[in-house]
Parts: structure tokens; C-alpha cells; sequence
């Protein structure tokens, strides 16, 4: 799922043992604040958005800027990077997605939704693209001709503060898709039919919102977590509780899986990112971080992870993930850190800034 991700945490100096930076690149372009920054799936690029309405790609190498996006009439507030990279997804306020082409920097589609807040995923063959909308539908279309393929309605049974979570997550073979509703219930369709196939309850839930739903790589199980601060694993065939994993204090904002397939990664309000064993529940790490910026929380996605699965960025740190240590701090006072990403293979950091500055720097 794809929201921008707010890594700004009050964090230390360099401590002792981190790894250091053998080389910087600095990308030069955008005017105003950086909101996303990501890697490309083979880490030979580098996508960001900024507040002052543009997208742009970045040679991973030299820093060069290879394309400059400006469809959209106001700033960005979503981008995804298609499987195999050839093609982006955009949002933005003016509530239109646009699909590009990432060699030729071309637009290929357009494609209209009424809310203007909204949040794209591709499918795992990067043929179809489906937006989660704010006002209790989502939207799947053929990434090849645009067509609006299905629409998907539903009506969350809202607390009485309500709180909207965008984003779905495909199964692996792309024939289902999950969606948390804010509500209690978690909602799996069919993307063929648009038919609704189960329903998960979260039943006798003080504060009833699920805010985060994703398959698990076997595709038979889904991972949520919800503002009781718990997570659970339901089958996905039976809508079977198979699992529950509590610790944090507050509510799951976010669950990433690692690329094992058996360890997930969740983060909430509380200040950690937690890693998971499916299987046992058992919590094997915990990653302290305190949130100081306009009150925003960390965030776990899978962008965040190298596709070994040994490396993922947090909290405005770099950790080891079987270690649980941290390898460098990225913030530092002043810095105005305000995302982060690790490329595929572990080994560079990009960091977009509230000044407009992006840069790209190589672990040891």
C-alpha cells in the first residue's frame, strides 16, 4: 500500500560500531519538501515527490536527474513502483491516478476518482493497479489500457472517531485483494469478479478499527492489526483467527512481510517496529524510536526492507533485522529528515528533506 512515509524521529549521534558512509549523492532539483522517496524494484533508480507538485527519477549511480514528472495540478500524495519497475502509479488532491512510463517519462493513462485522498497498489504482475479511496470504495484498472476493470464498495462500521485507512494488498498470484475497512471487518474480493469472498470480524473490540491488512507470501494467510494494538493471523479460506501477537501499546498503523515469508513487521504510534514470527507469535525484536515531528508516527512497509530481508530503515535509523541492532543513524539534529528508503540489495540509504534535498548514500 502505498501512504508517503514520515521517518522523522528524535534519534542521537553515531554510536559507536554503526556503520559509516563510504559515499554521498546529492540530488538536486526539487524546491520544496521531499514527502516520498523509494528505490527502484533493481535499485538502478530513485522516485520522489515533492510539495512543489513534481515527481522526479534519479540515476542511482550518478545522481543525474533522468525524468521530470508535472501531470498532476497540485502536490502528489501517493506513488507506487510497478513489479518489474517499468511503470508508475500516482495520486494526487486533484483526485486523479496517472499511470507513466518510467524509461520515456511518458504518461500512458488517466484515470478519475471522486476522493481526494487515495492510495495505489500494483499487482504482482504489474497489469492491474487498484486505488483505495477515503470514501468507502476502491477502483481496479488494466495498467495496460486503462480500463476500469472493478469497483469495489463497502460500509465500514465506523467507531465513533472515524480514521480512514487507504491501501490494499494483492495476493501473491494477484487473483484476491484485502482490504482493512476501518471498520471491524477485513474484506477479501475476488479482483476477477469484484465478488466479496470472506469477511474477518474483529469482535468485542473497545475501539473497533482495523488499520492494516496484507496477504502473507504462501497466499493462504492474511496478517491485521487494529486499534486494540493487537495483531492477528486469519486463514484466509475460512476466516479463521489462527494467531495473535500483543506488545505494542497502541494501535498497528502498519504490518510489512519479509521476504521468508515467515517473520512480519508492524509499527504503531508507541514509538517501535516490531519483527514477528508468524508461526509462534513470538516477538524477536523491537526497535525503539520516539516520533517529534508534527506528531507523526513510524511506519513499516515493505519499500523499507532489502529483498534479502537483513536490512530495513525505521525510525530514522538503519537496522540489522536478525540482530535487531542499529547499523547508522540517519537523523541528526537540524537535519530535517523526512523519509527514507534502503535499496534492494542493502547497500545504499536515500533520504529526502524538508529543505527540498534528496541524497543517496552507501553503507560500508
Amino acid at each position: 500500500m502505498n501512504k508517503p512515509v514520515y521517518l522523522t524521529l528524535c534519534c542521537a549521534l553515531l554510536f559507536a560500531g554503526c556503520s559509516q558512509w563510504t559515499e554521498t549523492i546529492e540530488l538536486k532539483g526539487h524546491t520544496r519538501g521531499i514527502n516520498t522517496i523509494t528505490f527502484s524494484p533493481d535499485g538502478t533508480k530513485v522516485v520522489t515527490t515533492s510539495w512543489d507538485d513534481t515527481l522526479r527519477i534519479w540515476d542511482a549511480e550518478s545522481g543525474k536527474e533522468m525524468h521530470l514528472f508535472k501531470g498532476h495540478s497540485i502536490w502528489y500524495t501517493a506513488v507506487a513502483v510497478s513489479p518489474d519497475g517499468k511503470r508508475l502509479a500516482t495520486t494526487s488532491k486533484d483526485r486523479i491516478v496517472r499511470i507513466w512510463d518510467v524509461e520515456s517519462g511518458t504518461e500512458l493513462h488517466q484515470l478519475k476518482y471522486k476522493d481526494s485522498s487515495a492510495c495505489p497498489t500494483f499487482s504482482p504482475d504489474g497489469t492491474k493497479v487498484i486505488v483505495v479511496c477515503g470514501d468507502e470504495t476502491a477502483f481496479i484498472w488494466d495498467t495496460e489500457s486503462g480500463e476500469l476493470l472493478q469497483t469495489l464498495d463497502w460500509t465500514a462500521d465506523w467507531s465513533s472517531s472515524r480514521v480512514v485507512f487507504l491501501g490494499a494488498s494483492f495476493s501473491p498470484d494477484g487473483t484476491k485483494v484485502v482490504k482493512a475497512d476501518g471498520g471491524r471487518i477485513v474484506r477479501i474480493w475476488d479482483v476477477e469478479t469484484g465478488e466479496e469472498l470472506q469477511t474477518l470480524p474483529h469482535q468485542n473490540i473497545d475501539v473497533p478499527q482495523t488499520s492494516a491488512a496484507i496477504f502473507l507470501p504462501c497466499g493462504t494467510k492474511i496478517a491485521t492489526g487494529s486499534t486494540d494494538n493487537i495483531v492477528r493471523i486469519w486463514d484466509a479460506e475460512t476466516g479463521k483467527e489462527l494467531q495473535r501477537m500483543e506488545g505494542h501499546t497502541d494501535a498497528i498503523w502498519s504490518i510489512a512481510s519479509l521476504p521468508d515469508g515467515e517473520r512480519i513487521a508492524t509499527s504503531s504510534p508507541d514509538g517501535t517496529a516490531r519483527i514477528w514470527n508468524i508461526q509462534s507469535g513470538k516477538e524477536l525484536h523491537q526497535f525503539q524510536a520516539r516520533r517529534f515531528f508534527n506528531n507523526h508516527s513510524i511506519s513499516v512497509n515493505a519499500a523499507s526492507f532489502s529483498s534479502d530481508g537483513k536490512r530495513f530503515v525505521v525510525g530514522g535509523k538503519v537496522w540489522d533485522v536478525d540482530s535487531g541492532k542499529a547499523l547508522q543513524t540517519l537523523w541528526k539534529p537540524f537535519t530535517y529528515l523526512q523519509t527514507a528508503a534502503i535499496s534492494p540489495d542493502g547497500k545504499k540509504v536515500a533520504m529526502g528533506y524538508s529543505n527540498g534535498t534528496a541524497r543517496i548514500r552507501t553503507l560500508e
